[in-house]
């Protein structure tokens, strides 16, 4: 069985630290297991003591995981360490023996003494809903948003139903790290939307975008500029104190670069852009096609250019997730990130041709490479809720905020609308 318990132990200036931690009993050991790297296995390592703290005050529970730290505590005589002065008992620890992994210590504690201040008054739902939100708020990155949610819905109940005012601050603590949380986390996918024009500039201007890309949607999927257009744009755009990333399309055939393609891509990279995406389609020839543009990289005197390619994979149908899988880690090392998008935009968006789970897929490859993950395709302001599911990067913007479609024009007040979903 596991208890849940404060472990106090002392720092090497003298100071004390505090931790939450679940410790069971064998023989007459109490046994810890915290995992690397932990504060209190160096204390303990070093002081080769420790204090277990039997409390009913969820508040330690819930100010640790949400970084406070002003807690009551009472030193013991001899250096020996620290107990909360409002714990029901504490128990003086010490270092019987250690068994050591790379993840974890599996630490067996002499029980030294057990001092009992306080009486127990019994069994209270709303302290264990505590326990279990704060175990919650410390795995935040480890589970996904609607399983947070539906376990914040349920424990809410008992909190509604059974809390005293000590356990209401506890839940409050814990509910503003969830909120905080939750900005910091949408903040972090960022916006790419695409604009052809310079009358496009003065729409997206002022606005909370992190990528601004330049394409002309009536040149089909990838639309390429005209390298004048794209030069005059991107003055107009830092002329407006536009102070995120921009970037542009080139368009991959058959993998093998000209000299009139190199030429493009360097004159590409000599006009301020931050990002220059090369598309491909996702088909049976997506593998060749790689393998012969990563040798022709190899004309391209820029090296600087190298970090700015992102590969934008057209995906066409369902078959196109397994294409995308047998991509290799060798294809992909030239490029800075991998974006997945939809080559005919008429047959819905991203989502109705790859699913969260195969995104995830994509998404994890990515990650493992070391480059950065983007999706776009017929996206837009309803489907925020699957794009904060699945974190990417960023995610890419174009029909979806034109008053019409993607080759109309673009509508500042549905922009407006779709950074407003993501905070």
């Amino acid at each position: 069985m596991i208890y849940e318990v404060i472990i106090s132990t002392m720092n090497e200036d003298g100071s004390s630290h505090v931790a939450p931690m679940g410790v069971s009993q064998k023989a007459d050991f109490v046994v810890l297991k915290p995992f690397k790297p932990s504060k209190t296995l160096d204390n303990i390592l070093t002081q080769k003591t420790a204090v277990m703290n039997i409390v009913t005050d969820v508040r330690v529970f819930a100010g640790v995981v949400t970084g406070r730290s002003n807690f009551n505590l009472v030193a013991l005589p001899c250096d020996k360490g620290f107990f909360l002065k409002d714990a029901l008992s504490y128990l003086t620890l010490s270092l019987a023996e250690i068994h050591d992994d790379d993840i974890r210590s599996t630490l067996y504690m002499n029980k030294v003494n057990v001092t009992h201040l306080s009486s127990f008054k019994g069994f209270n739902r709303a302290q264990a809903a505590i326990i279990e939100a704060s175990v919650l708020m410390s795995r935040l990155d480890l589970l996904s948003q609607n399983k947070i949610k539906q376990e914040i819905k349920y424990l809410e109940i008992a909190i509604s139903k059974t809390a005293g005012k000590k356990e209401i601050q506890a839940w409050e603590w814990l509910m503003e790290k969830y909120e905080n949380y939750c900005k910091e986390n949408k903040k972090k996918i960022k916006l790419l939307v695409s604009i052809r024009s310079i009358e496009e500039v003065k729409v997206v201007n002022g606005l909370n975008i992190d990528i601004i890309d330049l394409k002309e949607p009536k040149n089909g999927p990838i639309g390429m500029l005209d390298f004048i257009d794209i030069k005059k744009i991107v003055l107009a755009l830092r002329d407006n104190n536009f102070c995120g990333k921009v970037s542009t399309t080139f368009e991959l055939n058959d993998g093998n670069l000209s000299g009139a393609d190199i030429a493009k891509i360097e004159n590409l990279g000599s006009v301020g852009l931050d990002y220059i995406k090369v598309g491909v389609s996702a088909d049976g020839n997506t593998w060749a096609n790689l393998t012969k543009f990563t040798e022709s990289l190899n004309k391209i005197k820029n090296q600087v250019l190298r970090n700015k390619l992102i590969l934008v994979l057209m995906i066409t149908d369902k078959h196109s997730f397994k294409f995308i899988r047998n991509i290799s880690p060798s294809m992909v090392r030239k490029f800075s990130g991998i974006m997945i998008d939809t080559l005919n935009k008429e047959s819905g968006s991203i989502f109705d041709i790859v699913n969260v789970t195969e995104l995830n897929i994509i998404k994890k490859f990515t990650l493992e490479n070391n480059i950065d993950f983007g999706i776009a395709g017929s996206l837009d302001v309803s489907h925020t809720k699957l794009i904060n599911q699945l974190q990417p990067n960023w995610v890419g913007y174009r029909g979806g905020v034109c008053l019409k479609k993607r080759s109309g024009p673009l509508s500042r007040a549905r922009l407006e609308n779709l950074i407003d979903s993501f905070y």
